[in-house]
């Protein structure tokens, strides 16, 4: 848009940085884009880019006569508002806030609004200014909150600089909206060239700085997302043996510092090599997988299970305030993944292998207890034990090991 008190040469200028910078930009968030395809929110913020470089370069057009300003003007910020919208939305599937699809109808109902009121203020730059840079300041500030929304440690940099640049942003548009009012009331007159030059191009330096901070927070997304691959097992969704290690390893000096007591609940399946060869292994995953489904429904919050390898699983019961509480989850957990599991196939009865450690009783590293409930484990499985005879085997270990309180 020709901005008011400034020279056409000075508009040229202005107008062939900021085109130059969504150039830049759009190429930019592109390229990320392309590597990191699935992450969610980039395509909206290559649309954004993208509206940014499309709206601004045609102003070299009008520079030179081809196109008419205030057609233009409809235009420019119909795609300046647009980019921002899209910007905003972006940012908050990037961050995963609420849900995109609800969002949309709402999207295009502001849309339709800008392009309305755009074309209705085009002729009155004082109009504009006040409808476009409240909006724009408004859209700016949203995708700075949903930066900062509930950020982790490692994200409070990356973040935190595109929330910077994206709130500075939206103070210069504040300040020509505080400058387009003080117009209305009569108190100043828009004549100040260096302002509306220093505003433009302190716009141009934002939407660098922002989009510097955007491909930082990706970058520290993929990292995230390529260490939580490494500590998730991917057939089942529950923590890996490396996961569990860590957290066992956290949870047990957590419980040295409060006093609780932690167990470890480990089990198997029984002859699941059999349904294997029988059934092949997509049935075993699927095995596999409905174990999964079942730990999850049954675990307290502050649990955590994994899956350590083949078909062996591990749950961590942190701060039980008493032993017996550990043979009353291990029968819980016993009886909600054993039962049939009805397939395609045909019907699998899933039966399980279940043995139990308990901090400190014994012990109070981290492989000591995870060898100790192995141990229980296959105690228990040559036993062949039924699932009520297990827990009275549990309640039996756990009495005899309160009274001689030695770790094992």
């Amino acid at each position: 848009m020709l901005a008011v008190g400034m020279t056409t040469q000075q508009f040229f200028t202005l107008s062939t940085l900021i085109g130059a910078v969504a150039l830049i930009n759009s190429i930019a968030i592109i390229i990320v884009w392309r590597i990191h395809a699935g992450m969610p929110g980039l395509r909206f913020w290559v649309a954004s880019q993208s509206a940014f470089m499309l709206g601004w370069l045609p102003s070299l057009f009008v520079n030179m006569g081809v196109l008419n300003d205030p057609f233009f003007t409809v235009y420019n910020n119909s795609m300046n508002l647009g980019g921002m919208l899209l910007l905003l939305e972006g940012t908050l599937r990037f961050r995963g806030i609420g849900q995109g699809r609800l969002r949309l109808p709402w999207m295009l109902l502001v849309m339709v609004i800008v392009v309305t009121l755009s074309y209705v203020n085009r002729s009155n730059d004082i109009a504009r200014y006040l409808f476009h840079d409240a909006v724009a300041a408004l859209l700016l500030s949203g995708a700075a909150g949903g930066m900062l929304w509930r950020m982790a440690p490692h994200q409070r940099l990356a973040h935190g600089m595109a929330a910077f640049y994206l709130l500075a942003e939206a103070a210069i548009y504040l300040a020509r909206w505080g400058l387009a009012g003080a117009i209305t009331q009569g108190w100043t007159e828009m004549g100040s060239r260096s302002f509306n030059f220093a505003l433009f191009g302190g716009v141009a330096m934002c939407c660098l700085g922002t989009l510097y901070g955007l491909i930082l927070s990706i970058n520290a997304e993929a990292k995230r997302q390529v260490i939580l691959t490494g500590l998730i097992d991917p057939l089942t969704g529950l923590d890996n043996r490396r996961a569990l290690e860590q957290e066992l390893i956290r949870a047990l000096a957590q419980r040295s510092r409060t006093g609780d007591l932690l167990g470890l609940v480990y089990f198997d399946l029984d002859r699941f090599k059999p349904i294997n060869d029988r059934w092949g292994h997509a049935v075993g995953d699927a095995v596999l997988m409905a174990v999964a489904d079942r730990l999850r429904q049954d675990m307290r919050t502050q649990d955590l299970a994994a899956r350590i390898g083949g078909d062996e699983f591990v749950v961590l019961l942190p701060g039980l305030e008493q032993p017996a509480a550990l043979e009353t989850v291990a029968r819980r957990l016993h009886k909600a993944v054993e039962g049939s599991l009805l397939l395609d196939q045909g019907s699998v009865d899933i039966r399980v292998s279940m043995g139990t450690a308990l901090a400190p009783l014994h012990g109070e590293v981290a492989e000591d207890l995870l060898r100790r409930a192995d141990s229980s484990m296959y105690e228990h499985k040559r036993a062949r034990q039924a699932p009520e005879l297990l827990s009275s085997m549990l309640t039996t270990e756990l009495t005899a090991e309160l009274q001689d309180p030695t770790p094992s």
